[in-house]
C-alpha cells in the first residue's frame, strides 16, 4: 500500500488526519450533511446469482447506545447555552470596558488640549517681549562701542564658500520662515472652518431640535384632540345609552300605566255591578207605573266634578218642581234623587243614613216606609171649607240640629186650622229670612224614591221631638192615584214589620236555617192574607175628643153580680191592657233598636265609603305631587346636563380655534422663513407664475361667458323657430 501511494498523497493525508485530531480536540458539535433530494429510481430487480440480504433488528444495545447518545447531545446542549450565556456576558463586559477606555481617552484629549492651549498662550507671551529685545539690543548698541570688526578673508574660494553657505542658511530660514506662516494660515483657515462647521451644525441643531418641539407639540396637540374626541364619542355613547334607558323606563311607565287603568277600569265596573247588585237587593221592586227621571251614572262619581257638600250648593227649586212633580226617581235609591237636585258640574256629598237634607237655598225630606200599612196610617186626610187636606206627623227627628230646627221654622206656613201645639204662629220679624221650600221625597216599599211636591210647616212638639207637615200639591199630584199606589203595594199586617226591619241595607248574611224560617213566615203570611181576616187598627198618637157619656139603661133579665166578681174583671182587663201596651212599646223598642243599629251600620258603611274616597283622593293627589316632583327633577337635570355639554363644546371649539390660529401662525412664519431663503431668481419664477395663472384665469372666465352667451341665444333662436 505505501508503495503505491505517492509522496504527495501520503502528505495530505497526514495532514487531513491531524486536522481531524484537532477538531476532535476541539470537541465542537458534529453538524448532520443535508442529504440531497434522490429521484425516485424504479426497483433495481435482483440478480439470480446474488445472495439475499441477511434480515436486521433493533437490538438492546443499538437503543442503549442512541440513548447515550441522546443524552450526550442533551448534555453538549446545556453547555453550549452556558458558553453562550457567558460569551454574553463577557461581550458586555468588554463592552463597559471599551467604554471607560474612550472615555478616559476623551477626558485625556481634553486635558491635553487645555495643556496644548496653555502652552501656545506661555509662548506668546514669551514670543511678545522676545520682540522688544533687538530695538533695546540696538539702542544699547548705539551707546556701547562696537567691535570690532574680523578680518576680511582673503582666500576667494572659501570666501565664497561661506557666502554661499550663509545664503543657503538665510534661505532655509526664509522657507522655514514661510513654511512656519503657512502652516498658522492653514491653521487659522482650518478653525474657521471648524467654526463656521460647528456653527452650521449647532444652527441646523437649534433647528432640528425645534422641528422636532413643533412636531412633538402638533402631536401632542393632536393626541389632545383625539382625546376629546374620545371623550365626547365616549359622553354622546352615554347620552345615547341614557336615552335609551329613558325611552325604555317611558314604555314601561306607559304599559304600567295602561295596565293600571285597565285594572282600574275593571275594578270600577266591578264596584258598579257590585254596587247594581246590591241596589237590586235593596230595592227589589226597580220600577213603578208612574212616570220617572233617569239619571245616568248615579251611581258613579265622576273625577271631573268636583265632591261638594249639599249645603253649599244651591237648588233650582221652581224649575225641580215644574219638571219633576209626581214622578218617580230611576235607578232606585237616595243617590239619584240628590244627584238630580244637584246643579250641573257638580257631585254632592251626603250622608246616606239622614232623611232630612239641607242645601243653601232649600231642604229635602225623604220618608222610607217598608210597607203599604206605614203610610195608611202616617198620611191624614181632612176636609176644612169644602178643601181636602193632606197632613202627616214626622216622628224620626233624630238628626234634627238646632240649626237645621231654625231652618224649618222658615218654612212656608200650612193651613192655620192644622196647626200643631200653636207654637208657629208668631208675630211676623222684619228680620225674618226669605222662607225655604222643603221638598218631601216618598219611598215606595222596597222601590225608588216619587217626589210629592212642597211641605207647609205646621208646627213641632218638643218633648218628644214631632214635626207636623201639610202636602201643598195634591191638587196637581193626583194624590189619590199616589196614596193608592203606596197603600195596596205590601198589605201585611204591622207585625211583620220586625220581619222587614231585619232585611234592611247593612245585615249580616243570614244562614240557611234564618231563611227557611223566614220562608215558613212569608208562606203563612201569604195564607193569613188570602183569608182576608180584617186587621185590628192601630189607636192613632193624636188626641182624640172626648166621647159624651151615655145613660145606661137597664136590661130586661137584670142578673146581681157580685161587687168582687166587678173587681176581678177590672182588674184582668186592666192586666190585660198593660200587657197588650207593654208587649207593644217592647216590639216598638225592639223595631227601634234594630232600626238603631241598621242605622250604625248605615253610618259605619257610609263613613267607610267616604275614608276610601278621601284615601283615594289622597293617593291621586300623592301620585300627581310625585309625577310632579319627578317631571321637575328631569327637567332639571335635562337642564344641567345641556348646559354641560354646551360649555364643553364651547370650550372644545375654542381650544380647537386656538390650535387652528396658532398652527396657522407657525405656518405662516415657517412660509416667509422659507421665502426669506429663497434665492432671488425662484421667487422671479414664483411671481411670473402667479401671474401668469391670474392671466389663464381672467381668460378662462371670458370663455365660459361668451360660451354662456353663445347657449343663451342658441336657446333664444330654438323658441323663436317654430313660430316662424
Amino acid at each position: 500500500m505505501t508503495d503505491s501511494v505517492s509522496e504527495y498523497e501520503a502528505k495530505r493525508l497526514r495532514r487531513i488526519e491531524e486536522n481531524r485530531r484537532k477538531l476532535q480536540s476541539l470537541n465542537l458539535p458534529a453538524l448532520e450533511a443535508l442529504s440531497p433530494s434522490k429521484p425516485k429510481q424504479k426497483k433495481r430487480k435482483r440478480d439470480a446469482e446474488e445472495k439475499p440480504l441477511q434480515p436486521t433488528r433493533k437490538s438492546s444495545r443499538q437503543r442503549k447506545q442512541r440513548k447515550v447518545e441522546r443524552q450526550q447531545r442533551q448534555v453538549e446542549k446545556e453547555e453550549r447555552k452556558k458558553l453562550d450565556k457567558q460569551e454574553q456576558k463577557n461581550l458586555k463586559k468588554y463592552e463597559r470596558k471599551k467604554l471607560k477606555r474612550l472615555k478616559k481617552q476623551k477626558k485625556l484629549e481634553k486635558k491635553l488640549q487645555k495643556e496644548l492651549k496653555a502652552a501656545g498662550k506661555k509662548r506668546h507671551d514669551e514670543e511678545q517681549p522676545n520682540k522688544d529685545q533687538p530695538k533695546e539690543q540696538e539702542t544699547l548698541r548705539r551707546g556701547e562701542p562696537q567691535p570690532e570688526q574680523q578680518p576680511r578673508i582673503l582666500d576667494w574660494r572659501l570666501r565664497r564658500k561661506l557666502q554661499a553657505q550663509a545664503e543657503r542658511r538665510k534661505a532655509s530660514l526664509e522657507r522655514r520662515e514661510a513654511r512656519k506662516i503657512q502652516r498658522q494660515k492653514e491653521k487659522a483657515k482650518k478653525l474657521r472652518l471648524k467654526l463656521k462647521e460647528r456653527r452650521l451644525k449647532k444652527k441646523e441643531r437649534v433647528k432640528r431640535l425645534f422641528q422636532n418641539e413643533i412636531e412633538r407639540q402638533q402631536r401632542f396637540e393632536e393626541l389632545e384632540l383625539m382625546k376629546m374626541e374620545d371623550d365626547l364619542a365616549r359622553q354622546l355613547k352615554k347620552q345615547h345609552k341614557k336615552e335609551e334607558e329613558q325611552e325604555k323606563t317611558d314604555i314601561t311607565c306607559q304599559f304600567m300605566k295602561k295596565i293600571l287603568t285597565e285594572r282600574q277600569e275593571l275594578k270600577r265596573k266591578a264596584d258598579k255591578k257590585k254596587e247594581e247588585d246590591r241596589c237590586r237587593d235593596l230595592y227589589p221592586v226597580r220600577q213603578v207605573n208612574l212616570p220617572f227621571v233617569r239619571i245616568s251614572d248615579a251611581t258613579e262619581i265622576d273625577p271631573k266634578k268636583p265632591l261638594v257638600l249639599s249645603p253649599l250648593l244651591k237648588v233650582d227649586a221652581n224649575l225641580f218642581h215644574a219638571f219633576s212633580l209626581g214622578k218617580q226617581f230611576l235607578p232606585p235609591g237616595k243617590k239619584s234623587v240628590m244627584q238630580g237636585l244637584c246643579p250641573g258640574g257638580y257631585t254632592a256629598a251626603f250622608r246616606s243614613d239622614v232623611d232630612i237634607h239641607a242645601w243653601r237655598n232649600a231642604m229635602t225630606l225623604f220618608v222610607n216606609g217598608t210597607t203599604g200599612m206605614f203610610y195608611h196610617y202616617m198620611f191624614e186626610e181632612a176636609t176644612l171649607r169644602g178643601r181636602k187636606h193632606i197632613f202627616f206627623r214626622w216622628a224620626r227627628c233624630l238628626d234634627v240640629t238646632p240649626s237645621i230646627l231654625e231652618r224649618l221654622r222658615r218654612v212656608p206656613k200650612g193651613e192655620e186650622h192644622l196647626r200643631f201645639h200653636n207654637n208657629y204662629f208668631d208675630t211676623p220679624n222684619p228680620t225674618d229670612k226669605k222662607p225655604e221650600p222643603l221638598l218631601l221625597f216618598v219611598q215606595y216599599p222596597n222601590g225608588p224614591y216619587i217626589y210629592c211636591g212642597r211641605l207647609g210647616y205646621l208646627g213641632y212638639r218638643s218633648n218628644p221631638l214631632e214635626f207636623s207637615f201639610q202636602l201643598l200639591d195634591i191638587n196637581a199630584l193626583n194624590w189619590r192615584q199616589l196614596r193608592n199606589l203606596l197603600t195596596d203595594s205590601y198589605n201585611i199586617h204591622p207585625v211583620s214589620l220586625v220581619h222587614q226591619s231585619l232585611t234592611m241595607e247593612g245585615a249580616e248574611p243570614l244562614s240557611e236555617y234564618e231563611a227557611k224560617r223566614r220562608q215558613r213566615m212569608e208562606e203563612n203570611r201569604r195564607v193569613l192574607a188570602s183569608l182576608s181576616i180584617p186587621t185590628i187598627p192601630r189607636p192613632s198618637p193624636r188626641l182624640q175628643p172626648t166621647k159624651a157619656a151615655g145613660t145606661l139603661e137597664p136590661t130586661r133579665t137584670p142578673r146581681r153580680r157580685s161587687s168582687r166578681q166587678k173587681k176581678r174583671r177590672a182588674i184582668a182587663e186592666q192586666q190585660e191592657r198593660e200587657r197588650q201596651t207593654r208587649l207593644r212599646h217592647e216590639m216598638e223598642r225592639q223595631v227601634a233598636r234594630r232600626g238603631r243599629g241598621f242605622g250604625l251600620k248605615k253610618k259605619q258603611a257610609a263613613l267607610r265609603e267616604e275614608v276610601e274616597v278621601l284615601d283615594r283622593q289622597q293617593q291621586q293627589h300623592l301620585k300627581r305631587k310625585l309625577q310632579q316632583e319627578l317631571q321637575a327633577v328631569q327637567k332639571k337635570t335635562s337642564h344641567t346636563v345641556r348646559e354641560r355639554e354646551l360649555r364643553r363644546q364651547q370650550d372644545l371649539e375654542w381650544r380647537q380655534q386656538e390650535l387652528i390660529e396658532r398652527y396657522q401662525e407657525m405656518r405662516k412664519q415657517q412660509l416667509k422663513r422659507q421665502e426669506q431663503k429663497k434665492p432671488l431668481s425662484e421667487k422671479i419664477v414664483q411671481r411670473n407664475a402667479e401671474v401668469q395663472n391670474l392671466i389663464q384665469g381672467e381668460l378662462d372666465k371670458q370663455a365660459q361667458l361668451a360660451k354662456q352667451k353663445k347657449q343663451r341665444t342658441r336657446r333664444w333662436m330654438d323658441k323663436e323657430t317654430p313660430r316662424g
